[in-house]
């Protein structure tokens, strides 16, 4: 009996632990706590207005590779493959397998920090014509974000 309350313990803790990682699907939940979600349809990845406006419609943006980054740092996998905001690229959220086990060259693993079998976010040039998109959450402080900037205008008219 001890033993089998053991491992309904140990099963039940690996099963949270996985659920955790799970990348969702777009518009994912307020209370996911995921800053990041993968879109259900696919997109062009020859142009990316289409996944850029899919994700704008969700309240996020295209994620970048420093997006996906973080999101691997904060414990999100996703061994499936999604558009970025580069052009001609797609990526995982996932370790970079290394030869004699993958193609992966040059910048095609993003993160080359620690030993090999550390390095994370496959990105390459290959993309599938179609594919899902990565869509990260708009952060508040994000510049670059013309919908959540305030613009103060100043006009001065003076008669002359």
């Amino acid at each position: 009996m001890k033993t089998f309350v053991a491992c309904l313990v140990i099963c039940s803790l690996s099963f949270l632990a996985i659920s955790a990682l799970e990348l969702p699907t777009c518009p994912a939940s307020s209370n996911s706590g995921a800053s990041v979600c993968r879109t259900s349809a696919v997109y062009t990845s020859a142009c990316l207005d289409g996944a850029r406006e899919a994700c704008k419609e969700y309240g996020y943006r295209l994620c970048s590779l420093e997006d996906l980054a973080a999101a691997y740092d904060s414990g999100v996998r996703s061994t499936h493959w999604g558009l970025l905001d580069v052009s001609h690229r797609d990526a995982q959220i996932h370790k970079c397998e290394i030869p004699p086990f993958s193609r992966y060259e040059g910048d095609e693993c993003f993160v080359k920090v620690g030993p090999e079998d550390t390095w994370h976010i496959a990105n390459t040039p290959r993309p599938a014509t179609n594919e899902h998109a990565f869509c990260c959450k708009n952060d508040k402080n994000d510049k670059n974000d013309s919908s959540t900037a305030t613009y103060q205008v100043k006009i001065t008219i003076e008669k002359i």
